[in-house]
C-alpha cells in the first residue's frame, strides 16, 4: 500500500513539472537562443532542480534556461507560457505550471535594447497543451 501511495506521489510531482506538447506559432528567444515555431515541452531539468528548465521541440531544438521563482496573487491555477513581444520578436519570460507560483526566466542581455526600440511591448500568453494564444 505504501508503494502505491509513493508511486502516485511521484506521478503527481512529475505532472506538475513537465508540460504537455504545446504549439508555439512563432519563433522565440529562450535566454540568448532563438528557437523556431513548433511543438514544445517545458520541464525541469532533473527531479531535484527548480532552477534549470529544458525547453525542447518535437524536432529536437532545445534550450536550457535558468529561472527564479515568481508568485501571483491571482490563483488561476492555469498552465501557461508567458512571452513578451517586442516588434516581431518574442521572448519567453515565465513558465506557469498551475497554482500561485511559477518560474521567471532570467532577462537576456538584449531585452533592454529591444524594450527601448519597441514603443509598446506586448504580453502574449499560450495555454500549455493547446494552440490558444492570448
Amino acid at each position: 500500500m505504501v508503494n502505491v501511495i509513493l508511486a502516485l506521489a511521484v506521478v503527481s510531482i512529475t505532472a506538475q513539472t513537465r508540460t504537455k506538447g504545446t504549439i508555439i506559432p512563432f519563433s522565440f528567444n529562450v535566454g540568448e537562443k532563438i528557437l523556431p515555431a513548433g511543438e514544445y515541452t517545458v520541464e525541469r531539468l532533473g527531479k531535484t532542480s527548480e532552477v534549470v528548465w529544458l525547453v525542447q521541440s518535437r524536432d529536437g531544438d532545445k534550450a536550457l534556461v535558468h529561472t527564479n521563482p515568481v508568485r501571483s496573487n491571482k490563483s488561476e491555477g492555469k498552465n501557461q507560457l508567458v512571452f513578451r513581444r517586442y516588434g516581431d520578436r518574442y521572448v519567453l519570460t515565465q513558465i506557469w505550471t498551475g497554482g500561485e507560483t511559477g518560474r521567471e526566466l532570467r532577462t537576456p542581455r538584449f531585452r533592454d535594447e529591444l524594450a527601448q526600440n519597441s514603443a509598446n511591448p506586448e504580453t502574449v500568453v499560450i495555454a500549455i497543451g493547446t494552440t490558444d494564444v492570448r
